[in-house]
């Protein structure tokens, strides 16, 4: 069994990584104060309000607060009072960007029980058909938060995947390069290799309730004398132990080891 020689190599190679775990924990405890503050802001509402006086835009001011801790851009938050005989609603419009992944949406509230009474979502034309579950749902329960949340995790992480992507490209140009690249897909290749070629292919999907789904895959391909060589089934075994330690340390990591693994090929195709 390979796995000893693998696991020395990968104690020698490790590296610090930056994770989205703490940023994602700090968006989820936003969403939970903005939902206390707008209870709180439903109960101390003044019940003997004027009939011409506009009443407070409380939800307008925590839909800005939020662009401070999610990566959140607004470039339109439109609203509009609607009055009935025995309740004030606002209509909200708002357009924007979630680092690079562009949303409306359009909702309405009961400005008594600051309830959202109906939602309406759009993304990138892109995007809408695939994050289409996401979307169903998200405006039948009226999830404002959920919507955010939701598409804060898809961007930062598709964000994260072109960072990496993009220092092993700059760092190896002659040899690495990203090929078919889409929100949900993004592959890295060898496009001029030695004895030894690889791709990675790192998948992000977003569920129905906002569960993010990460999968990177290395499948390596070797020339008949390089297989030949491999007399400890190395090569063949790369894949899995590839997606271990995605697991434990993360896909920059883990790519870093591919990289100083075929180092020696990669170094003749850098001065061809």
């Amino acid at each position: 069994d390979a796995l000893p020689i693998w696991t020395n190599v990968i104690q020698e190679h490790r590296d610090t990584i930056a994770t989205l775990q703490a940023d994602i924990a700090r968006l989820e405890a936003q969403l939970a104060q903005q939902t206390a503050a707008r209870s709180t802001m439903a109960s101390e509402e003044d019940e003997n309000m004027l009939d011409d006086e506009v009443p407070v835009d409380g939800m307008a001011s925590q839909i800005r607060s939020l662009e401070h801790v999610t990566g959140i851009s607004f470039s339109q938050v439109q609203t509009n009072v609607v009055r009935t005989d025995d309740e004030i609603r606002r209509v909200y419009d708002l357009t924007g960007m979630i680092y690079e992944l562009s949303f409306a949406v359009k909702f309405e509230v009961n400005e008594s029980t600051m309830r959202i009474l109906w939602l309406q979502s759009k993304v990138d034309s892109g995007l809408q058909g695939q994050l289409k579950p996401f979307l169903q749902r998200v405006e039948k329960t009226c999830n404002l938060h959920g919507f955010f949340k939701g598409l804060a995790k898809l961007a930062k992480a598709t964000r994260e995947r072109a960072r990496i992507f993009d220092r092993f490209t700059k760092e190896h140009p002659k040899v690495l390069a990203v090929k078919g690249a889409s929100i949900f897909a993004d592959t890295l290749s060898t496009v001029n290799s030695g004895h030894i070629s690889f791709d990675i292919r790192w998948t992000i999907e977003l569920s129905e309730l906002a569960d993010l789904h990460e999968e990177c895959q290395l499948q390596p391909r070797a020339a008949r004398q390089a297989l030949s060589l491999d007399q400890d089934g190395v090569l063949t075994s790369l894949p899995k132990y590839f997606h271990m330690m995605c697991n434990l340390w993360g896909a920059e990591k883990a790519i870093q080891f591919v990289m100083e693994l075929f180092a020696q090929d990669i170094k003749v195709v850098k001065h061809r």
